[in-house]
């Protein structure tokens, strides 16, 4: 039934008509997820006292780089340190600069000194070499290798290779992860996947696919560009790049 003629969502299924193309039904659609959580998971949510996170992009704003992230466990201080996962999973520790929540409703941030989940942040930070959309942070209390094994593990999970296949890259963990599902799906080998613009070891590995299997000679990307040096090699190797 509509959810607004629902008297118990323990016996029925709520439908909340929307649409992603026009926006309509999408504020009651979150309303409704929220109020379920709020009557259903309240026992049940524990929140943890250590920063978990998520980076989901990064914005320029003038001269300056912004994480824009979330922050679903814990509590987060702009004196905290922070370990960010790099594509290998190995942390980048970096000190916080600038750490803002997002004012309600809105798009708006607001400075702050202390951030408690669940609640969507900005960042600005002195490490940025490396910092990728979709990568986990936590906080840093002397645990490197600690967090280092947690970071492999959980990025081992997302993306898996085999021994052969295609290459595959892509603007983002998300979209690297779903890309590696459709492939898989539909029974199609990776050898390589990475997040950012095609390069010139891209080009060369594809390249090499050709002695092994011409059907492996072929780099797949979602929203990214190429490298001028990749740009310049994929015009001498053409049966390597599609």
């Amino acid at each position: 039934d509509l959810f607004y003629k629902i008297p118990d969502f323990t016996k029925k299924i709520a439908l909340v008509p929307c649409s992603a193309k026009t926006g309509q039904g999408i504020p009651e659609l979150i309303m409704v997820l929220c109020g379920l959580s709020q009557k259903y998971l309240e026992n049940k949510l524990e929140l943890g006292k250590e920063a978990k996170g998520i980076i989901l992009e990064i914005k320029k704003e003038k001269n300056n780089s912004y994480l824009e992230s979330i922050l679903y466990n814990g509590e987060l201080s702009k004196k905290d340190q922070i370990a960010i996962a790099n594509l290998r999973g190995e942390p980048i520790i970096t000190k916080i600069r600038v750490l803002e929540e997002v004012e309600p409703l809105c798009d708006k941030f607001k400075p702050i000194e202390k951030a408690q989940a669940s609640t969507g942040l900005r960042m600005q930070i002195v490490e940025k070499d490396e910092i990728l959309p979709g990568m986990p942070f936590v906080i840093y209390k002397d645990n490197k290798e600690e967090i280092k094994k947690a970071f492999k593990q959980q990025l081992t999970e997302s993306i898996k290779t085999e021994k052969q296949g295609i290459i595959v890259k892509a603007d983002s963990l998300g979209s690297l992860e779903a890309l590696l599902t459709m492939l898989k799906q539909e029974k199609i080998l990776v050898v390589k996947a990475g997040i950012g613009n095609i390069n010139k070891n891209d080009i060369i590995n594809a390249k090499a696919n050709l002695k092994i299997n011409e059907l492996d000679a072929i780099i797949v990307s979602f929203n990214i560009g190429i490298d001028e040096e990749a740009k310049e090699m994929k015009g001498k190797y053409k049966d390597s790049y599609r």
